[in-house]
């Protein structure tokens, strides 16, 4: 099964709108994305517009400083302690594109 140039720029056109609206318009979506956080807060990432929700399991490199957890809104990620570190998530269930966040945790 070959695909002709013709298959390939209709399914381009297709899926444009769809990466179009992929968090935040994919202009920066090879940044990790700034989220601050105040400690003892929770910040609902699909509320931010930079994944296609529902949002998968996160994981942080330093889960000391932020944590992932579920919550009515979703995917979350919570603030423990002031601090820096980066948190990943997949959109669609887990089954997405990653998306890298830099997370700030400030104190209160």
């Amino acid at each position: 099964m070959s695909i002709t140039l013709l298959h390939a720029v209709a399914l381009a056109a297709l899926l444009a709108p769809v990466v179009s609206h992929a968090g935040d318009g994919g202009k920066d979506a090879d940044r990790p994305y700034v989220l601050r956080i105040e400690v003892g807060t929770s910040v609902p990432i699909c509320e931010t517009g930079t994944i296609v929700c529902p949002a998968g399991p996160t994981s942080c490199e330093d889960p000391s400083i932020a944590t992932g957890e579920f919550t009515e809104k979703g995917l979350a990620i919570k603030g423990l302690k002031p601090g820096t570190t980066l948190c990943s998530a997949r959109g669609s269930g887990g089954q997405g594109m990653l998306r890298i966040y830099r997370v700030v945790v400030e104190k209160k």
